[in-house]
């Protein structure tokens, strides 16, 4: 089983996530921070500067991919 937390910017998806996790005793992937650690970078908006949203996006559904089923 796998469960996707979708919301809003800061809306506290990450947040919940964790707690989730660890009660659930599961492992926490957070796509933001795979992204970022993919392409190098430390920060979403720096990213957003260099290469904009649609390149985020895409870089998201690789990352996602990437993830055991």
């Amino acid at each position: 089983m796998h469960i996707a937390l979708i919301g809003l910017r800061a809306s506290g998806k990450t947040t919940i996530a964790r707690i989730l996790a660890e009660q659930l005793q599961w492992r926490h992937v957070d796509l933001d921070e795979l992204v970022l650690e993919r392409n190098g970078y430390d920060s979403v908006a720096r990213y957003f500067m260099d290469h904009g949203e649609s390149a985020w996006r895409t870089g998201e559904l690789d990352a996602f991919d990437t993830l055991d089923a």
